[in-house]
C-alpha cells in the first residue's frame, strides 16, 4: 500500500512540476521594456502594416477621443509638438481621432499618421489617457518613453 503511495505522489509531483514550467505563448513574447509589445506589434501588422515603411522608426500613442487635452499638467498638443520636432524622422502618429492628422501635420509634413479605431486601441491595450512614445526597430520595442503628466 505504501508502494502505491509512494508512486501516485511521486507522479503528481512530477506533473505538477512540468505544468509550472510551461509558459503560455504570449508571456514569453513580451520584453522587459513594454510588457504589452506582442499586442502592440500585432495591433501594426494587423492594421497599418501597409502604412509603415521603415523597420526603424518612432511611434506615438496619441488619443484624443473623449480626453481632454488641456487638462494635464503639459497639455497634449505641447507633448504632440515637442515630440514632433524632436523626432520629426521616421515618426508615426496613432491617432484614434480623424480630426487630429490636420493638426499633426502643421508642425511637420514628414509626420506619418496612423488613424485607429478607439474601440479596437482598447482591446489591444494601447493606452488611452497617457501618450507614449516607442523606439521600435525590426518589430521590436527598444524603448518607451512616457508622458503621465
Amino acid at each position: 500500500m505504501n508502494k502505491i503511495l509512494l508512486v501516485f505522489i511521486s507522479a503528481f509531483f512530477i506533473l505538477a512540476c512540468n505544468n509550472q514550467t510551461e509558459k503560455p505563448i504570449v508571456e514569453q513574447e513580451h520584453s522587459d521594456i513594454y510588457t504589452e509589445e506582442k499586442l502592440l506589434m500585432d495591433y501594426l501588422y494587423k492594421y497599418h502594416n501597409n502604412e509603415i515603411k521603415h523597420n526603424d522608426y518612432w511611434l506615438l500613442t496619441f488619443r484624443t477621443i473623449n480626453i481632454c487635452k488641456t487638462c494635464r499638467i503639459t497639455p497634449l498638443d505641447t507633448i504632440a509638438k515637442y515630440v514632433i520636432s524632436d523626432k520629426g524622422d521616421n515618426l508615426y502618429v496613432l491617432l484614434d481621432n480623424q480630426k487630429e492628422i490636420n493638426n499633426m501635420l502643421q508642425y511637420n509634413h514628414k509626420v506619418s499618421c496612423l488613424c485607429g479605431n478607439a474601440k479596437i486601441l482598447n482591446q489591444y491595450g494601447i493606452p488611452q489617457l497617457e501618450p507614449l512614445l516607442f523606439h521600435i526597430k525590426n518589430q521590436k520595442v527598444l524603448s518607451v518613453n512616457h508622458y503621465d503628466k
